[in-house]
């Protein structure tokens, strides 16, 4: 899991550092989705 996460912000550092933009984050979870995820892991 720790792998992905670095892979996902290494995209996102790319894509910022390299085109300049947040293009790569859009496909991203949002917070409340995240948060729904942690909590019921159980």
């Amino acid at each position: 899991m720790a792998q992905a996460a670095y892979a996902a912000a290494r995209s996102a550092a790319l894509g910022l550092y390299g085109a300049g933009d947040y293009e790569t984050l859009r496909h991203g979870i949002d917070y409340p989705e995240l948060n729904s995820l942690f909590s019921s892991a159980g």
